[in-house]
């Protein structure tokens, strides 16, 4: 079987995703190409992530080229599915529609666009809706939070494939209580919230003074938040770290992993700290709520409310659990990694893939 994956950019959580899943398809003979709909890739080794190709095209840039080389593309690759993972790709895979070639959309997080009632979203509802109708795609959501806010315009009924994440890695260890990083990860955009948790941050240090915060990503909110950082004089206390390669190394060193967010789809940057061993705290938003609901409760500190101050107080909470020797550790994350593993996801979407390749050798004969 060929799946080609068409991504929105790199260095996001969709990305890592795809690629967390990429060694159990090609375990399963899944052929796995990657497309870009952007010129600007983090380092990507598409070898060493395991897909068989990785192609950039800026859609943003030059949307025309864009078309005809998708259309190209899928003409040389005669690709079995084409699994879109955003509105872009979708809307390109429509524009590349083929007889014997299936789709499937994932919908990663409840977008704005869905409930919003201005034109432009409005209108956003309506095209991908047309879009997701005419490649008569099988519509897929990360979490039961994410289905529940899809708007009908789209496509239904959907089905729920939770995320996964890469658990190649050894099996941490109980961290040291003496040290107090705290980490958070993500886009520096609107969704993820940094100045909410600034304003935690610096309220937390009156309780811990010896805290020190670290934000891995890079977004188009750096310059207000490097700003931010100043006003609020922590300069010695946070650290806009940028792409980070390697989260599982920061994890170890860090006391607590802090979401901030006003919203997430389900939420991969949580999922990859507990599954690290990292202690946890989050805004009450669903996804969360569902991850923590899925380990059975209590994996999670939730803040109150989505005030700063609540945010602070679940982050103090935390840190002075963690403190505390927990002699089930390794059997508690052992559990969580068997859980929140990508070896689930990719079984699913390999059980998906086969349903409707099957399904489109039927509607052949």
């Amino acid at each position: 079987m060929k799946v080609l994956h068409v991504l929105p950019n790199a260095g996001s959580g969709i990305e890592t995703l795809v690629t967390s899943m990429l060694s159990c398809f090609r375990q399963h003979a899944v052929e796995t190409h990657l497309l870009y709909l952007s010129d600007v890739v983090a380092p990507v080794d598409a070898a060493g992530r395991e897909a068989h190709s990785l192609t950039c095209m800026s859609i943003r840039q030059d949307p025309l080229k864009t078309v005809t080389g998708y259309r190209n593309m899928v003409r040389a690759l005669r690709p079995d599915i084409v699994h879109a993972h955003s509105m872009l790709p979708s809307l390109l895979a429509a524009t590349g529609r083929k007889s014997g070639v299936r789709h499937v959309r994932t919908v990663h997080a409840p977008y704005p666009y869905f409930s919003a009632r201005d034109a432009r979203s409005v209108i956003k509802r309506h095209i991908e809706g047309k879009a997701l109708k005419y490649t008569a795609s099988t519509v897929v959501c990360v979490s039961n939070a994410v289905a529940k806010g899809l708007p009908w315009q789209l496509v239904e009924p959907v089905l729920t494939i939770y995320n996964g994440v890469s658990t190649g890695q050894p099996m941490p260890i109980q961290r040291n209580s003496r040290k107090l990083l705290v980490v958070a990860a993500g886009r520096l955009e609107a969704q993820k919230n940094y100045p909410r948790l600034l304003k935690a941050f610096s309220t937390l240090l009156h309780a811990v003074p010896e805290a020190q915060l670290a934000i891995a990503g890079e977004g188009s909110q750096r310059g207000m938040l490097e700003d931010m950082i100043r006003t609020l004089q922590l300069e010695s206390h946070v650290t806009l770290l940028g792409q980070v390669a390697d989260m599982t190394a920061l994890y170890g060193k860090a006391a607590l992993f802090v979401l901030s967010s006003d919203y997430e789809g389900m939420g991969m940057a949580i999922m990859e700290a507990l599954c690290a061993g990292c202690p946890v705290a989050s805004t009450p938003i669903e996804s969360s709520c569902e991850i923590d609901a899925t380990l059975g409760g209590g994996m999670i500190h939730f803040a109150s409310d989505f005030s700063p101050g609540a945010l602070s107080e679940s982050m103090e909470v935390a840190l002075r659990e963690a403190s505390s020797p927990d002699p089930d550790f390794t059997a508690r994350i052992s559990e969580v990694r068997k859980r929140l593993s990508a070896e689930n996801c990719a079984a699913q979407y390999l059980g998906l893939y086969r349903s409707t390749n099957d399904h489109q050798k039927r509607q052949a004969t």
